[in-house]
């Protein structure tokens, strides 16, 4: 190779496409180097001939009927007899079924995602749905909460009372913010968007479950009660979907008890 001379096997000529009374040369092989990858070829070229190692790479082929082939090229140094000329010992092996196997693989790995995302997007709504009643309840208190307490700040401004009114205008940024962490909670939860996954405080992630079922809870009457441990560990996962499990274990847990026609509901959580 060093020399320019190319000396190659029937199954090269084969793969390249080439006739046998075709005498191979470098520019033969660039001719049938798909165009994206032939400044890669030339380099790898250039560098195996400047740092004489061992070489493995990959690169395409365009055919002359615009199909596309794979191949793999291997090889390493040799010195050949006393004059001590440099060769370059090596095999070109198609690989081109195996390239189509991976992406095909790699589609179908996609496809599998984008259908857990869309599942999980499916049973997140069906839960929301669940329960419309409870989280227009949870919404609908801090926003009640605010007109009566800017009511209030408006008695108290006319009463020249600015104390008071200072504390009802407070209230209601509070219940403001209330109203959004709820409404920023239902938009997440119902968001189709890959997991995202952070430290998290379980006891905290539970409890904004429960608050936001609490009305449903109430409605079936059933009484829930909470036994967490206290000084827990952070957990790493996805806030939205641990959530979605725990909604998912309190409606199954009211419909479980809904045939029950006497005594309490007693659900110990």
């Amino acid at each position: 190779m060093s020399s320019g001379k190319i000396y190659r096997t029937q199954e090269t000529f084969r793969i390249f496409e080439y006739g046998l009374s075709t005498a191979p040369t470098l520019d033969l092989v660039l001719h049938r180097t798909h165009p994206e990858d032939r400044a890669l070829v030339r380099q790898e070229i250039d560098r195996v001939l400047l740092e004489k190692k061992d070489f493995d790479f990959e690169h395409r082929l365009l055919m002359p009927d615009g199909s596309v082939k794979y191949l793999r090229v291997v090889g390493r140094p040799s010195i050949v007899g006393e004059s001590g000329n440099l060769e370059f010992v090596g095999a070109v092996t198609d690989i081109t079924e195996r390239k189509w196997a991976e992406k095909e693989l790699h589609r179908k790995k996609v496809s599998l995602r984008e259908a857990q995302t869309e599942l999980a997007h499916v049973s997140r709504v069906t839960t929301m749905g669940e329960l419309a009643a409870s989280i227009a309840h949870e919404v609908n208190q801090p926003l009640a909460a605010v007109v009566n307490n800017a009511s209030a700040c408006l008695r108290w401004l006319a009463a020249q009372n600015l104390e008071e009114a200072r504390h009802s205008a407070a209230l209601v940024i509070a219940e403001d913010n209330r109203a959004g962490e709820i409404i920023g909670w239902i938009r997440a939860l119902a968001k189709k968007a890959p997991p995202q996954k952070d430290w998290l405080d379980l006891n905290e992630t539970i409890g904004e479950v429960i608050a936001m079922a609490r009305s449903e809870v109430q409605r079936n009457g059933v009484s829930l009660q909470t036994e967490l441990e206290r000084d827990l560990p952070l957990i790493w996962g996805e806030r939205i979907r641990l959530q979605q499990v725990v909604l998912n274990l309190l409606i199954n847990a009211i419909e479980a008890m809904s045939g029950v026609d006497e005594g309490t509901r007693d659900d110990p959580n």
